[in-house]
This record gives structure tokens, C-alpha cells and sequence, in this order.
């Protein structure tokens, strides 16, 4: 005689999915800014900040800034988040060698720099 079970289809039964433990992560420090005697010494930076800016002037004298971050970027030697800058704008602001200015009203409009 068969026994009840075996007429009974078998169902596994799976085990609850195990628990991952977070990866323990070791907070890192933000590099801290550059000053301007710093970003005024790093040669490399200060010409290929001003080839960029000479390369993309405007009849006015003025270039826009985004010509200047583009021209920045195919140089993949200057990454401004080595010199503590998230923004082009503030890094050209602490190197003091250029001047900026924003066509618009307020805080919004674009911003335009010339070597001064």
C-alpha cells in the first residue's frame, strides 16, 4: 500500500534570503581647496586656463565659460576636483588672473572671462 505521501506532490520550501551586511566604509576627507599662490604655481593649469580662454574669444574680448570648460576637458590632466573645485567658475575666480562676468539678470544668465 503507498504510502499518503507519495501521492502528494513535494513542495521545497526555500530559505529566507540571507541578510547582507553593509560594507564598513572608511569616510574620506574632500581635498581641500587650493590657495591661489598654489593654483598660481601649478604652471600647467594656469596656460592651459588661459589657451582656453584666448582659443574661444568673442569679438567683444570676452569668452563664454562653458567654450572654456569644454576646451578644459580634453585635457584630462586638469581635473578641477584635484584642486579641491567642483565648479570652473570658482577656480578661475581663486586663481585671480581672470576676469568674470555674468550677461543676466541676478544669478542666472551666462558667464563670460577674459584674461586680465
Amino acid at each position: 500500500m503507498p504510502s499518503p505521501d507519495a501521492d502528494t506532490p513535494q513542495v521545497a520550501v526555500a530559505a529566507p534570503p540571507k541578510k547582507r551586511k553593509k560594507a564598513k566604509t572608511t569616510p574620506v576627507a574632500p581635498p581641500t581647496r587650493a590657495t591661489t599662490a598654489e593654483l598660481r604655481a601649478d604652471t600647467a593649469l594656469v596656460s592651459r586656463l588661459r589657451e582656453a580662454v584666448m582659443a574661444n574669444v568673442g569679438p567683444d574680448g570676452w569668452t563664454h565659460l562653458s567654450a572654456v570648460g569644454s576646451a578644459i576637458r580634453k585635457h584630462p590632466a586638469v581635473v578641477l576636483k584635484t584642486y579641491g573645485y567642483s565648479r570652473l567658475k570658482d577656480l578661475m575666480v581663486a586663481t585671480d588672473l581672470f576676469e568674470l562676468q555674468r550677461n543676466g539678470s541676478g544669478t542666472s544668465g551666462p558667464v563670460h572671462a577674459r584674461v586680465k
